[in-house]
């Protein structure tokens, strides 16, 4: 809440925001990261090609950066959760959002697992008895099952960024700034639509991939897994409809990933924005009004004080107050003794006791 007072600046409501801020810093380290380690893999690009085609532990640079953004990767986890953790006190949407990201964390995980041990023994039977016999093998389900699972994980991973946002609005609201609340949830529905046309694009872009591959292995046109990079030229009719359905998704999920991309760069301006506004050290988690810096308490304008209420009369009072100004009003007409009076002097003087006699008996007959 704001409050304008005269002669001082605003008196702000602030949040101890640390642990926001905390969630910031992990993203924009995470980022960082991505984008160092991504460009340096991009660099090797031919050695990992060959890794990849050989089956061959990496080695050298890309041992040392793959380990590098694994350390990263689970700093910034951490310190998301701490940040997450800290800031629940603040809004019940921040609690909520470390509770989401938990889940999601552990569903990521699980799905990887299970994805993983599907594959690896899935190339090991395409080794033993050839790709027909893999597909034809239950991995090929355990790896669709790991695969939907951590699509629910990233489901819920974007809970965690609704929390986040709706988090924000909330310390906004609260503090006296609807208009930023605003900015935060409108954000958050631009996010929301994007991600679900990544995932529906993302959907098609897998049935595309998994019809391409039963026709290239039906037809005979693809028989190891490591002969897939090659596939090229020499591709069965039914399996070039497919190919061009994958190429149209790639490059809309591409499109798409850029999108969401900005949106995460705005999600962490305002999350910092949020701790730019509403933070300071000296505030607990409810919120307290805080002084600008250089004013002390003592320095506000006292309120001023109410005026005082008379008190009403009883009517005992009453009748004595206009008993006494009666009196004086009769004994102001009544003339000295040695004066003498003409007729219309007397008369005159009658008709204003007259009057101040009903000027009485209107006031108190307004006061009963």
């Amino acid at each position: 809440m704001l409050i304008k007072l005269k002669g001082v600046p605003f008196v702000e409501k602030k949040f101890n925001l640390s642990g926001l801020r905390l969630v910031g810093l992990s993203l924009v380290i995470d980022l960082i990261a991505g984008f160092v380690g991504g460009g340096i893999l991009g660099a090797n690009a031919k050695t990992l090609q060959r890794i990849s085609e050989t089956n061959a532990a990496p080695s050298g640079m890309i041992l040392i950066v793959l380990i590098a953004l694994l350390a990263v990767a689970i700093v910034t986890l951490v310190m998301f959760i701490k940040g997450l953790s800290m800031a629940s006190g603040v809004s019940k949407y921040y609690k909520r959002a470390r509770s989401r990201m938990i889940w999601a964390l552990v569903l990521t995980i699980i799905g990887a697992i299970i994805t993983s041990i599907g594959g690896v023994v899935m190339q090991s039977q395409t080794e033993k008895a050839g790709i027909e016999a893999a597909v034809s093998t239950p991995m090929l389900v355990l790896i669709l099952i790991g695969y939907v699972i951590t699509l629910v994980g990233s489901l819920i991973a974007l809970a965690v960024y609704k929390n986040i946002l709706y988090g924000n609005a909330d310390v906004a609201t609260r503090a006296g700034d609807p208009d930023y609340a605003k900015k935060n949830k409108s954000l958050w529905k631009r996010f929301l639509v994007v991600f679900i046309i990544t995932i529906i694009f993302a959907i098609l872009c897998g049935l595309f991939v998994g019809m391409f591959f039963v026709q290239m292995v039906e037809s005979g046109a693809l028989t190891d897994l490591d002969q897939l990079p090659q596939v090229t030229g020499e591709m069965p009719a039914g399996a070039q409809m497919p190919l061009i359905g994958m190429m149209i998704c790639g490059i809309v999920l591409l499109v798409l990933l850029i999108i969401i991309f900005i949106q995460e760069i705005k999600m962490i301006a305002r999350i910092f924005g949020t701790v730019k506004r509403f933070h300071s050290a000296d505030a607990s988690d409810d919120g307290d009004d805080i002084l600008p810096q250089g004013f002390e308490p003592a320095d506000l304008p006292s309120a001023p004080a109410e005026p005082a209420i008379p008190e009403t009369p009883k009517k005992d009072e009453l009748d004595d107050i206009i008993k006494d100004t009666k009196e004086t009003i009769e004994n102001s007409v009544t003339p000295e003794p040695k004066t003498e009076w003409t007729d219309e002097t007397a008369q005159k003087l009658e008709e204003a006791v007259k009057e101040a006699e009903e000027t009485i008996k209107d006031v108190k007959d307004d006061i009963e």
